[in-house]
């Protein structure tokens, strides 16, 4: 049993799959902080990795105010290692707007109102109805449950005479199959190899749905 917590190589035959299907979730109505949760990743390198592909739109460079948010959001955001702003800009929220908004329960007639209480929702549905609570006790140590990504496939490592590298695969899956010039090499990019083929195979069976 193998357990498998590394991020994605730019490198692999396999990223720009990965990103694609990403793309796709996006398209579907599932947010970043979402499709971390998916894949089991971190919410600040999925949204890193969304940002520098164009999938959410970059935080332009200058010198930005310090918006008042609810401390319970302000804790959550911390704790998924993205700031308001990141956060804003992955459901393409104006920062300024967003931050008005949440000083006061949601407004059905006002459309940035009911776009920020959405965003909540969706992104944090089991701390929502507490962020706006004035109540300053409150604990952010919840975390979605995410099983360890595991297998039980066979695996083998091997030294190839021609190159005199090594060859690294998994017998049941036909994708999962690099080289290294170093053994260790070899099993660290068969996991990675691994974790971008399990993430596609997660996002390819998202069902659509409306933000």
């Amino acid at each position: 049993m193998i357990k498998f917590r590394f991020w994605y190589q730019k490198n692999d035959p396999l990223y720009a799959r990965l990103v694609e299907e990403i793309r796709r979730a996006d398209a579907k109505g599932y947010s970043a902080i979402e499709i971390a949760r998916v894949l089991g990743q971190s919410k600040r390198h999925t949204y890193a990795l969304m940002r520098d592909e164009g999938i959410i739109a970059k935080i332009q460079r200058k010198r930005q105010k310090p918006y008042r948010i609810p401390d319970r959001l302000g804790k959550i955001l911390s704790k998924c290692e993205i700031s308001f702003l990141q956060w804003c800009s992955s459901h393409n929220l104006d920062a300024e707007r967003t931050s008005e908004a949440l000083k006061k329960e949601e407004k059905p007639d006002c459309p940035v109102s009911t776009a920020v209480h959405a965003a909540l929702r969706q992104d944090f549905p089991k701390a929502y109805s507490k962020i706006l609570d004035p109540e300053p006790e409150y604990s952010t140590s919840w975390q979605p449950r995410i099983e360890e990504l595991k297998t039980d496939y066979t695996i083998t490592i091997k030294l190839n005479p021609e190159t005199n590298g090594y060859a690294a695969f998994i017998h049941e899956l036909e994708e999962c199959s690099v080289e290294a010039p170093t053994r260790d090499e070899a099993y660290y990019r068969l996991k990675s190899r691994y974790v971008a083929y399990s993430s596609i195979n997660k996002l390819q069976m998202l069902p659509s749905k409306q933000r």
